[in-house]
């Protein structure tokens, strides 16, 4: 995986299915980052973000109808940290206007961090 990071100059790599554990979930989706210190992110906006534009642009949603769709990407499953991130997807004329991420979160640790 990080080789092939390295290859075509990407931090991080995603993969996804349509194919959910959640039958209210839209994709489940898993992301890899070799190249930033992490085997993979439980939970990740900017790539749910950019995940969603792709499955626009493709068709990959029922959005012909719909001034605003809503993603509801799985991530974390396989690391036993499970998330639900929600991406709301507006449109206005065909045209995307604006993308809002968000979702819930659980404190899986606490910390200081001092530096001197």
């Amino acid at each position: 995986m990080e080789s092939l990071c390295r290859h075509i100059h990407a931090d991080t790599l995603v993969l996804f299915t349509l194919e959910t554990e959640c039958p209210e979930s839209t994709i489940h989706c898993r992301e890899f980052c070799p190249l930033v210190g992490t085997p993979e992110a439980p939970a990740s906006g900017t790539t749910n973000r950019a995940l969603a534009c792709y499955l626009l642009r493709h068709g990959l949603l029922d959005s012909e109808s719909s001034d605003c769709d809503t993603i509801i990407s799985e991530q974390g499953y396989e690391m036993n940290r499970p998330s639900q991130i929600r991406t709301e997807l507006t449109m206005c004329d065909g045209e995307l206007t604006q993308i809002k991420v968000g979702g819930v979160a659980t404190k899986t640790i606490e910390g200081v961090f001092c530096v001197s």
